[in-house]
């Protein structure tokens, strides 16, 4: 009981409880540090790259950056313009996501976005329908873009663009 050799080290052998070993093979996923297990939570729905009809490219990705960013969503226009934005917020089952702007935006760096997407005909449809909000929180209750004709308007009194693979 007094031995102070007993440092609970990796070199203990028969002890099971040592914290955070790296030998352990129980399959168990609550390792801190564990770059495994962030793949999980950084799937985007729309990951992919896309070019809308303006020859725009849209590249969605997943990230391991340190939560709350999830992905990125890169737009580089035929002018070389790039706009960066870092999704931090997804809601599938409403169709957006949103994020903060870039710094080195040149519109509206350092605010928040808010991207609808739908579906019609087959063809996905995005609508930059925030893109200044001053509080990540309120993109949850910004009013969405009206998605029953995507192709002829609902986003923001224009049309939706048309995203294509």
């Amino acid at each position: 009981s007094g031995d102070d050799d007993d440092t609970g080290d990796d070199d203990d052998t028969g002890d099971d409880d040592d914290v955070g070993d790296d030998d352990d093979d129980s399959g168990d996923d609550d390792d801190v540090g564990d770059d495994d297990d962030s793949a999980a939570s950084h799937d985007l729905t729309l990951v992919g790259v896309y070019v809308d009809e303006n020859g725009t490219t849209h590249t969605i990705v997943g990230t391991n950056e340190p939560l709350p960013v999830d992905g990125l969503w890169t737009q580089e226009d035929t002018g070389g313009d790039t706009r960066i934005y870092h999704i931090t917020i997804e809601v599938p089952a409403s169709e957006w996501m949103g994020g903060w702007n870039d710094p080195a935006n040149a519109q509206h760096p350092n605010l928040w976005s808010r991207f609808d997407w739908t579906w019609s005909g087959g063809d996905l449809y995005l609508c930059h329908i925030t893109e200044n909000a001053s509080l990540g929180i309120s993109l949850y209750s910004s009013t969405g873009a009206d998605r029953s004709d995507p192709a002829n308007g609902g986003c923001n009194g224009a049309a939706w663009v048309n995203l294509t693979p």
